[in-house]
């Protein structure tokens, strides 16, 4: 599993504390896979999950003297942020009346969901990929050099695999 580096990642911060635009920019290359993919689970669409990505990068730039200093926590913390500007997307929509499940896919300690395939309906290379890339939160490039595929295709799979579109054993 590759992990931020948090050495680095203290460092971006403590630059984007500073005022450091530039430190922004390097604080998205470094956290902006996992949070979106992250965000694309929660919210199931690509223009909402980038709009909450741009709202959790916006509330750091924001707020940026209060995350410095975090002692190694950063990313968790801008994560849990990220999160939040999810769900508030989610809600927002459940009350303009937009269709939204926000019920616990859970049923008998069993995750269930009329709209996805089960694990076991999954092919054995999706169920690895999608256990890589949301369980042990994978960077993207790294699951493209396991699975054999570009970065792009990774992306591209997930995204098909969480929409319900893919990964069916008899397909």
């Amino acid at each position: 599993m590759t992990q931020i580096d948090r050495a680095k990642l203290q460092d971006v911060m403590d630059g984007i504390a500073a005022g450091d635009a530039a430190a922004l920019q390097q604080l998205y290359h470094l956290t902006s896979d996992r949070l979106f993919g992250k965000l694309f689970a929660l919210l199931g669409d690509h223009a909402l999950a980038a709009r909450a990505l741009k709202q959790t990068y916006l509330h750091v730039w924001e707020h940026r003297t209060q995350l410095s200093g975090q002692n190694g926590l950063e990313f968790q913390q801008i994560a849990a942020i990220a999160h939040q500007n999810g769900l508030n997307i989610r809600f927002s929509l459940r009350n303009e009346g937009h269709s939204v499940q926000l019920e616990s896919p859970l049923k008998d300690g069993k995750i269930r969901s009329a709209s996805r395939p089960r694990p076991g309906e999954l092919h054995e290379q999706d169920f690895a990929l999608l256990k890589a890339a949301y369980l042990e939160a994978c960077d993207p490039n790294v699951l493209a050099e396991t699975f054999g595929m570009s970065a792009t295709e990774v992306r591209s799979r997930l995204a098909a695999l969480a929409s319900g579109k893919g990964g069916h054993a008899n397909e």
